[in-house]
């Protein structure tokens, strides 16, 4: 209880703006969520093409209307922004921001990926690797927000890769299945391959598809076009 109410004052005496917490001004936040939203269902499309290439997963269409599809699709995407939007609120926004202020960006996204990997860990069909590829996916995740300009990235591109698993394969999401009408995920072949129970983000193809992107935005970032640039040129927009 003492930790609680000594966290809360913490929180609200270190209060910052929001463009402090990630939150750009509008249009810099819509562009990168809107990039973060691509480059998650491209990651997810390649994971899922490489499992259906290399490992034997096979996504089969099960004849039901497109219609049954179309109108359960919407409503789960609505659903996986909101756990999306949910987590990131949770490790970055005002966690990330205010602890890289006094830890800097390195140390915050490590420290805070101990806690998201931990929150996963009792997750359906977990296993070692799945956890190592969900403690990948936050260094992930955290170099969206300081590459592109803070959480709205970082959101899109969350939700990017769990809709891309979701609605274009029926695929698990670190071991939770949703049934999605008009499609079946079959996984085969070694579960190091294809992630087993888990999903994709438990197999080794997802390693190697959140190391590259881990390279190409920490890259971003070290280069000097990450959060500070993009944060320091919205604070002349008008306010989201």
């Amino acid at each position: 209880m003492s930790a609680g109410i000594a966290t809360a004052l913490w929180v609200i005496l270190k209060w910052r703006s929001w463009r402090e917490q990630g939150w750009p001004g509008l249009r810099s936040g819509a562009m990168g969520f809107a990039w973060g939203l691509g480059i998650g269902a491209l990651m997810a499309a390649i994971v899922l093409v490489a499992e259906v290439a290399l490992g034997g997963v096979r996504v089969q269409m099960t004849g039901q209307p497109f219609s049954a599809y179309a109108a359960v699709a919407p409503v789960l995407f609505f659903w996986l922004a909101v756990a999306a939007l949910a987590e990131e609120l949770l490790f970055r926004g005002f966690p990330l921001a205010r602890l890289a202020q006094v830890t800097g960006p390195v140390a915050a996204t490590f420290i805070l990926t101990v806690g998201f990997t931990g929150v996963h860990a009792m997750n359906p069909g977990v296993t070692p690797l799945g956890l190592f590829n969900v403690g990948l996916a936050s260094l992930v995740l955290s170099a969206a927000f300081f590459a592109w300009g803070g959480l709205p990235a970082a959101w899109g591109l969350h939700l990017g890769w769990n809709a891309g698993l979701v609605l274009g394969a029926a695929a698990p999401v670190s071991g939770l299945s949703i049934e999605l009408p008009g499609l079946h995920y079959l996984r085969a072949g070694p579960d190091w391959l294809s992630g087993g129970d888990f999903g994709p983000e438990g197999g080794l193809l997802a390693s190697f598809v959140m190391l590259a992107a881990i390279m190409v935005l920490g890259n971003r970032v070290i280069s000097g076009r990450g959060a500070a640039a993009v944060l320091e040129r919205s604070s002349v927009e008008p306010a989201a």
